[in-house]
């Protein structure tokens, strides 16, 4: 049980304490709501908590450490009951408040009574089963020692902190993965326990885990057997390209396992294009360690669930309803879903989709849109921190501004609006409703067929237009651009311009979702041809019946596109086939089905006439007598064939050449290929790097048209999360400028993670904004004038706590160093001291820890990418290699100062690196 409830502004019921679970009671509970939060196991935490952080020589974003902290705060969130060992039996409807009566029975020992509880909403979060392999004697798995699936290589790498063998504990230099374990399953080859969909997380999981275990034993040889790569969230590319360079890539499927000599497995596949074996049909490899990437069922009560709660279940005994209108997952008056049960989705997945069911049921809740009282900004009340701190309350706005008109805006101004806050809905175009609403029949996924997709797709957004049209606290202003927005949260002031003149609009916060901002690359290979397109151009075409006989659809030219350019170009080649009986061809690097319902469409595509060809290296266009010539290179027979169309439809995009990604917003750091979300693991769902300024739909990266409409109510829940009470709190211990040493080098602006300083001109020196600074201390750290002072921080405390009494002087993060080290029990074993970041620690603090008798320095922050800090842990790292190079140059041991990277989640790590 949590500590103190406040006033009762409805009661929720929350089925499974996995992370959507326990996100959802933690976003409802902080909002004055009492929740009941149901797990039929011992403890919170499901699949997430067993999971181990994958961090290489940097995050690898599995979100394990968001998933920790989410887990941690539920049990102090206010409101919230914890009822572990525990089931819902039975659920009645009633009339009126607390319209739902469950019965709740515990497990376990003792024995304790069945108890009823009253809600006014449900939530269902009961998460996913593991596909099982066992019943597949291919694969070997439970009679072959060294076979073992994603799920037990993860367990062994959250206790051990490394992937060892089972049968003798060594570290394997041999690994081989194999992708698609029961999934994407051609019916002919199907048992009972396999499916044909994607699973959507595999390729990402394994590869991570690959990449650690290459960071563990750099000897280690990694093969990768896969059908299609799945480039599943963001700067997956990147990542995947750094994968390329360590690891061997096999497109294949093996057919069988057998135990080989001491210990070893044999793995037997068809070689593909590249191995070398193309005279040969099958070969046969050994390896120390085989890991099966085995994908995510519906959960094993979800049919008993479904018929306790009237809720469906689709084709594949998932719970909740498919297509354009799946999300917000209401099955009936007050009944949601949330998280994997509903689909396969990631950590971040789930996070998002329980932040909007919460904003959903916050709006639907009598008394919804009040104000969840006082927030506080920064950090919690609880924070440990060396002094006092006090606070300071500030008034805020109310409102909002969001910027884009597609499925994104739409649903996040609804969203803000249903929880009482005045919102502006800027859009560029005229008519709202953006890629979607221009064509709705390349969202052919959403539907058992096309036409009924488009219906849906359509029916939506008018539903939504309509809506929004009606709601008295929503403004539209249409051919309206957002050119700049100022100010911290709280107050904004966004500058908008129409028609030549430009106006300036106040909100509390910002909310850009201004689609991708990504260009096609058709222009670049056709230069103006009528026979090379793009996605658009073949739309028009489309529409005017000026279809040609022979017709290629092209994508990952210029670079890997991702899940909305595959539903997009499988939707074509389908109609292209079905409407204008042409002849289809697609070239790719990879089939992107990481979604619900593309792998449908991807059959439905090849089944209707298209042909789909893969290649490892990009084709080859030109010109041949009027038509357009195609040569590539089969990735499976490895032959080259060349191929004349009468029209080429180039359907990649690509970031505009010169980024400006961050222009709009000043201080907004962007993210990989154009996107406005930072790539940095604590930028969930919709976070940007600047407090008050979220980013949704496509405008953060790789994203499609459900993302779209569930990032819309993740952000409303997180607006009305810090505008709802028209106040914050903010600590008066913000970093301080001291105007008399500021030299106006403007160091601290460039390098400030959250835009939080910006120039006192009247005083003529920097000056830090109290609610948008993080207190990081990163501007104190590199301020070459030392013009900046963290309270509680300052050079002159840090040096007294840099005392030296032990060999080992260990400057520990306190968003990840210190709860790793006070798990591990390391309190005596070194001088620990806390830091608000490891990039406050600056090479005189370290100096004067080696001066005053610490034999090694260590600076343990977050892993680089995943620092709460977003830049700080980077910086640590860097500022460590240059002081120890300096070291070594004046004769000292360099190697006395080290960085280290860790998570909340890794004391075995914490242990390693104290003990080395």
């Amino acid at each position: 049980m949590a500590g103190k409830r406040s006033t009762r502004r409805g009661t929720v019921l929350v089925v499974g304490g996995g992370i959507a679970g326990a996100t959802a009671a933690g976003c409802l509970g902080r909002a004055g709501i009492e929740v009941h939060l149901v797990e039929k196991e011992e403890d919170i935490g499901g699949h997430a908590a067993a999971m181990g952080c994958k961090a290489a020589d940097t995050c690898l974003r599995c979100n394990v450490c968001v998933a920790g902290e989410t887990f941690r705060g539920v049990r102090g969130t206010p409101n919230v009951r914890l009822h572990t060992s525990t089931r819902l039996t039975a659920l009645q409807r009633n009339g009126g408040p607390a319209r739902f009566k469950a019965t709740l029975t515990p497990g376990g020992r003792p024995r304790r009574k069945p108890f009823t509880i009253r809600a006014d909403a449900v939530v269902l979060a009961a998460g996913y089963a593991p596909y099982n392999p066992v019943e597949n004697s291919a694969f070997g798995y439970g009679s072959i020692a060294n076979v073992v699936t994603g799920v037990e290589a993860e367990r062994r790498l959250a206790e051990q902190n490394r992937i060892t063998r089972p049968s003798d504990g060594r570290v394997p230099e041999r690994v081989a993965f194999i992708q698609c374990v029961g999934s994407r399953t051609e019916e002919r080859y199907r048992r009972a326990e396999d499916t044909d969909y994607c699973s959507a997380v595999c390729c990402s999981y394994a590869l991570r885990i690959g990449r650690r275990i290459v960071q563990q034993a750099a000897e280690s040889k990694i093969t990768f057997f896969y059908m299609d790569i799945q480039n599943f969230g963001k700067g997956f590319n990147a990542f995947y390209a750094r994968c390329k360079d360590t690891m061997r890539f096999v497109r294949s499927r093996p057919c069988e396992l057998r135990a080989g000599r001491d210990g070893a497995v044999r793995v037997k596949y068809a070689p593909g294009a590249g191995e070398g074996d193309e005279g040969r049909s099958v070969r046969e490899e050994e390896f120390d360690l085989v890991i099966l990437a085995v994908g995510m069922r519906p959960p094993a009560d979800a049919a008993a669930l479904s018929a306790m709660l009237d809720v469906p279940l689709d084709e594949h005994g998932f719970v909740g309803r498919q297509g354009a209108d799946a999300f917000p997952a209401l099955h009936g008056e007050g009944i949601y879903v949330a998280g994997a049960c509903e689909g396969p989705k990631d950590i971040a997945g789930s996070i998002a989709q329980a932040e909007a069911v919460s904003a959903v049921i916050l709006g639907s809740l009598d008394g919804g849109g009040r104000a969840p009282g006082d927030i506080l900004m920064n950090r919690p009340l609880d924070r440990r921190r060396p002094g006092k701190a006090g606070f300071m309350r500030r008034a805020v706005r109310g409102d909002v501004v969001v910027a884009g008109g597609g499925v994104a805006g739409m649903q996040a101004a609804l969203g803000v609006a249903r929880l009482g806050h005045p919102v502006t809905l800027v859009h560029a175009g005229g008519d709202l409703g953006g890629a979607a609403a221009a064509a709705p029949g390349m969202l052919a996924y959403l539907g058992g067929d096309r036409k009924a997709a488009a219906d849906d797709v359509r029916r939506v957004l008018a539903g939504l237009c309509d809506e929004l049209k009606g709601d008295r606290r929503v403004r539209i202003r249409r051919r309206t651009r957002v050119t700049a927005v100022e100010g911290e949260l709280g107050d904004f002031t966004v500058t908008v311009s129409a028609n030549g003149r430009s106006a300036n609009l106040r909100a509390g916060a910002v909310v850009l979702a201004t689609g991708a901002g990504l260009e096609p690359t058709a222009a670049r290979l056709g230069a103006g041809a009528r026979n090379i397109v793009d996605m658009t151009g073949l739309s028009a075409r489309m529409a005017a019946g000026d279809i040609p006989e022979r017709v290629a659809l092209a994508t990952d030219l210029a670079c890997e596109q991702g899940r909305a350019v595959t539903a997009q170009v499988l939707s074509a080649a389908e109609a292209l086939r079905e409407q204008f009986k042409a002849e289809v061809r697609v070239y790719c690097s990879s089939v992107r089905v990481a979604a619900s319902g593309l792998e449908s469409l991807y059959r439905r595509a090849r089944d209707a006439g298209a042909v789909i060809t893969k290649t490892d290296a990009r084709p080859k266009i030109g010109r041949r007598d009027g038509a357009v010539a195609i040569t590539a290179e089969d990735a499976v027979t490895g032959a080259a064939v060349t191929e004349e169309f009468d029209l080429v439809v180039a359907a990649d995009l690509a970031p505009p050449a010169a980024g400006t990604a961050g222009g709009l917003a000043r201080g907004l750091k962007a993210g990989p290929e154009g996107a406005l979300q930072y790539d940095d693991v604590w930028m969930l769902p919709a976070l940007t790097s600047r407090p008050g300024v979220f980013a949704a739909g496509a405008a953060r990266g790789n994203s499609e048209y459900r993302d779209a409409l569930t990032d819309g109510l993740a952000v409303a829940q997180r607006i009305h999360r810090l505008l709802g009470a028209k106040r914050i709190e903010a600590r008066d211990d913000a970093a301080g400028v001291d105007a008399d040493k500021c030299v106006l080098c403007l160091t601290c602006v460039r390098i400030c993670p959250h835009g939080a300083i910006g120039i006192d001109r009247e005083a003529r020196a920097a000056s830090v904004s109290a609610v948008a600074c993080q207190r990081c201390g990163l501007c104190a750290a590199e301020c070459p004038a030392g013009a900046i002072a963290l309270p509680g921080f300052t050079d002159a405390q840090m040096a007294a706590r840099a005392s030296g009494r032990r060999r080992l002087t260990v400057f520990a993060c306190e968003n990840s160093a210190l709860p790793a080290a006070e798990a591990a029990g390391l309190g005596a074993k070194a001088d620990l001291i806390r830091v608000p970041c490891a990039g406050k620690v600056d090479p005189r603090t370290v100096l004067q820890a080696l001066e005053s008798g610490a034999r090694k320095v260590l600076i343990v922050g977050c892993h680089p990418g995943s620092c709460r800090y977003l830049q700080g842990a980077g910086r640590a790292c860097r500022r460590a290699a240059r002081l120890g190079a300096m070291l070594a140059k004046a004769g000292v041991d360099g190697s006395r100062v080290e960085f280290a990277g860790i998570a909340a989640v890794e004391p075995q790590r914490m242990k390693e690196l104290v003990s080395t």
